[in-house]
């Protein structure tokens, strides 16, 4: 029997890694600055950035599962949720070092698992089998 051969796993799994922090910095970075863009335009209450940051967190969710599951055949839902794993992280430490409200953390930890796991379930290569008779 032929041995099966997982010698590029390892390159397979760093380029995820690194695909999805890159990915995760720069839609964090990019959302948040078009909401506080947003927010000074329109002479908002600063407290309205805190509600803006679920919707930063749920696109910066999506976009990097999205573009960084892409490349997997299957099991989208699971990889989307391991790639939305630095963003959790940094709105943990952000919780911790800001003192902001648990149910905030919570809320956007529910929206970023949600929306990474239906964008990474989406966005994977799915072969379509087509019986022939």
């Amino acid at each position: 029997m032929k041995k099966i051969s997982s010698s590029g796993v390892n390159g397979i799994i760093f380029k995820f890694f690194l695909k999805v922090l890159l990915l995760t910095a720069l839609t964090v970075a990019g959302t948040s600055l078009f909401f506080a863009v947003i927010v000074y335009k329109l002479d908002l209450d600063l407290k309205y950035l805190e509600y803006f940051s679920f919707a930063a967190a749920a696109i910066s969710a999506a976009v990097t599962s999205y573009f960084s599951v892409s490349t997997f055949k299957n099991n989208g839902f699971v990889t989307g949720i391991l790639s939305s794993l630095p963003l959790i992280i940094y709105s943990f430490i952000n919780l911790i070092l800001n003192g902001s409200n648990i149910i905030y953390f919570l809320i956007k930890l529910a929206l970023i698992l949600i929306c990474a796991g239906l964008c990474g379930f989406l966005s994977t290569k799915k072969s379509k089998k087509f019986k022939v008779k």
